[in-house]
């Protein structure tokens, strides 16, 4: 493994379990998620700082918010990273105002809020707000069956790409008719939504990327095409050869794999694999012109993944909990 790529390993299971370790009844899926928010700021956890944010975030939600779910820990942690906890939330909070004016709420709308906090003044939030929508509503029309809130975040991150409604759309459409034959589900669009930031011809865009999954393939690495299928995207597009990201990211999984937490009975290996494609995508010296969305994406992937596995899991436990009655 790359000595840049096991320090930042190294890095984010100290930071997880920091995290698990402080806030043990919180979904541990979500652990992993909270962690890259750290280690991508090359800081570390101040759990009483993190409390005290979680109960500014109770004074300013009602109980039923989806900031109170799977998104109270990752918002726990960027407030405790801002020099103004309060004013961070606030912001948080005006962008999910705004966003709320044209979507519906779900669990994906707090990651959004967050994302275009991060990105933008107060006075764009509501045109990036509709720029989204736009862009949604267009692929919602070409795909109905495939775009629900699970897309809003990619959505979001391509309005901020600077693209037009229509540019986004088209470039998105283009990646997803090649991909189409090679997976038919909802997943796919949410890889060619990650593949459409990237300034290169669809076309190349795509057999790169199946390229990479075709040779992790052939080593007994199988990609899931479920939710975790949009963080191949991001590090198919870093510079050098398909067989040396291939090498790297098995290196990265090889090391997750003998943590705590990554076992048997811990988070299943298509996650840890998400989670290496992840820390290889924020951590590589080989990213192009597009870098910035190298993380950007795979953090969102491993954000939504988390939040998706949390609500699967509290549903599964309600079904077993009302079938013992």
């Amino acid at each position: 493994m790359r000595s840049e790529s096991a320090r930042l390993c190294e890095s984010f299971i100290s930071v997880r379990d920091t995290i698990r370790e402080a806030f043990v009844w919180d979904d541990p899926y979500i652990h992993p998620a909270a962690a890259v928010i750290f280690v991508t700021r090359g800081r570390t956890p101040d759990a009483d700082r993190m409390r005290e944010c979680r109960k500014l975030i109770k004074q300013n939600t009602g109980i039923g918010s989806y900031f109170r779910g799977t998104a109270e820990l990752l918002l726990m942690s960027e407030m405790s990273l801002a020099e103004d906890p309060e004013a961070y939330l606030k912001k948080v909070l005006a962008a999910y105002d705004a966003l709320k004016k044209d979507f519906s709420g779900s669990i994906y709308l707090p990651s959004a809020a967050m994302l275009l906090a991060d990105s933008a003044e107060e006075a764009e939030f509501a045109r990036l707000a509709a720029l989204s929508k736009d862009i949604f509503d267009i692929m919602n029309r070409r795909h109905r069956l495939l775009t629900s809130n699970e897309d809003v975040v990619a959505c979001l991150t391509l309005a901020l790409s600077g693209m037009t409604a229509e540019k986004a759309a088209d470039e998105t459409e283009a990646c997803y008719s090649i991909l189409y034959p090679d997976f038919r589900n909802n997943s796919a669009q949410a890889l060619a939504f990650a593949l459409a930031l990237y300034d290169a011809p669809a076309e190349k865009k795509c057999v790169r990327t199946m390229e990479l999954y075709t040779e992790l393939a052939g080593r007994d690495v199988k990609w899931s095409s479920g939710i975790e299928l949009a963080a191949i995207g991001p590090i198919a597009m870093l510079d050098g050869s398909v067989s040396d990201i291939a090498d790297d990211l098995i290196a990265i999984d090889g090391f997750l794999s003998q943590q705590k937490g990554y076992g048997v009975l811990g988070i299943d290996r298509k996650t840890r694999l998400m989670h290496a494609a992840m820390l290889l995508g924020i951590g590589s010296d080989r990213t192009k012109g597009e870098a910035v969305f190298v993380g950007t994406i795979s953090v969102i992937a491993c954000i939504q993944a988390a939040a998706m596995c949390a609500v699967i899991s509290s549903v599964a436990a309600t079904s077993a909990a009302s079938a013992a009655h």
